[in-house]
């Protein structure tokens, strides 16, 4: 068995927290996995990635369907700006919602409201931001998070805050990707690249850093949209915790050479007691 750290109460919700889903409490191996997140997303960006719509806008992911994750399909919706407004993530054999999350964009504040139909628990956070960039973020739970970025644009680190719990994750770049990321207590995350432009979400949806900077896909999703400063480059190969357990991801094109899947494999120490885990996600995409 891996062990890592001993938990509060506090840290514990916040590590399992996602907003508009009820606190989920899962067992040791499905926290080691939440552990490996935080780069979240990657983008069909405007200028760089998969950018062959006629208008010039651009691809924008239309639906991502996973097998063997914690997502199983996912809806965006795009007001005519081409911001996400909605996300839904649904169980795609039965329909059924999971999460419906919203966005309505103010002028310095972005409010995300969550609603779990697993319990019709609402969760309303607020995102303030200056320059496009957002600085700090309210949730209804008391939590609060304090953004900075370095001179390049990059989100550099963040304050993590609650009545008994502050902490701080850092952030370092090279070449324009994520390459390491601390935080004090939970140990380091090395990430090495490939030259390939990023795919969308990838990091968010198969849990490689994604919840140490961002809660998830609903959060990514204003990444996506550069408001957490500049996106990453290239599309992540492997992520190593402390020489420990390490995820190594491929990817695959379509027929028109667009990347539309990403699988990850998480292997674990050979003491650790676990066998190695696969999920996949697939891209569907709107390029008009």
């Amino acid at each position: 068995m891996l062990t890592l750290i001993c938990y509060s109460p506090t840290l514990l919700k916040l590590l399992t927290y996602r907003r508009g889903v009820s606190i989920k409490t899962k067992n040791m191996k499905k926290i080691i996995l939440i552990f490996a997140g935080i780069i979240s997303l990657l983008s069909c960006s405007k200028d760089e990635n998969n950018s062959d719509s006629p208008n010039g806008r651009g691809c924008v992911v239309k639906s991502i369907t996973g097998t063997g994750g914690d997502y199983d399909k996912i809806n965006f919706e795009y007001d005519d700006e081409g911001r996400v407004i909605k996300i839904v993530d649904y169980l795609s054999d039965t329909k059924l919602i999971i999460t419906t999350t919203t966005y309505t964009y103010g002028m310095d504040e972005i409010k995300v409201k969550s609603t779990s139909n697993n319990n019709d628990k609402e969760r309303i956070d607020i995102y303030l931001f200056n320059d496009n960039r957002v600085f700090r973020s309210i949730s209804d739970n008391g939590f609060v998070r304090t953004y900075e970025y370095d001179n390049n644009g990059y989100l550099s680190s963040i304050r993590w805050s609650s009545d008994d719990t502050n902490y701080d994750t850092n952030i370092a770049y090279k070449d324009g990707n994520i390459s390491l990321v601390q935080s004090p207590g939970y140990g380091s995350y090395l990430a090495t690249y490939n030259d390939s432009p990023r795919l969308p979400y990838t990091e968010s949806l198969t849990g490689a850093f994604s919840e140490w900077l961002f809660f998830g896909i609903d959060d990514a999703t204003l990444y996506e949209q550069g408001y957490f400063g500049k996106l990453t480059k290239n599309q992540i190969v492997s992520l190593t915790h402390d020489d420990s357990y390490k995820f190594s991801f491929t990817y695959k094109n379509d027929n028109k050479g667009k990347i539309n899947s990403v699988s990850k494999i998480l292997e674990y120490p050979k003491n650790a007691g676990y066998g190695n885990e696969r999920e996949s996600y697939d891209f569907n995409y709107d390029c008009d």
